[in-house]
């Protein structure tokens, strides 16, 4: 069992953290012997960040990792956290990136 806590709605710009607990088969939290989290933004693109490589993922406590990114494309982002080796699971999100009604003005 694993879960992924985002936010729902951002505007485009902001830094977005996405937070995911990685649990063992007893549902304790566990770190994985690798996280992975995929990113695909509007139009296909897959970003991906590894725990250790990137410094966009982070370790916050046991089987605890979060990412952040800033969102700079409006539309549906698709978020996808993996862990292998230890502990193997996944969980799946999304953010929905606005457009920022300022900074993309046209008058």
């Amino acid at each position: 069992m694993t879960s992924m806590v985002m936010l729902e709605q951002v505007v485009r710009g902001e830094v977005v953290r996405a937070d995911v607990v990685f649990r063992d088969a007893d549902g304790e939290p566990a770190d994985p012997t690798i996280v992975t989290f995929q990113v695909r933004v509007p139009g296909g693109q897959v970003r991906t960040y590894r725990f250790g490589q990137d410094a966009a993922v982070s370790r916050l406590a046991l089987g605890t990792y979060r990412l952040e990114l800033r969102v700079d494309v409006p539309g549906r982002w698709h978020l996808y956290a993996r862990a292998d080796g230890a502990v193997e699971t996944a969980a799946i999100g999304r953010i929905d990136v606005a457009h920022d009604p300022l900074y993309d003005a046209t008058s």
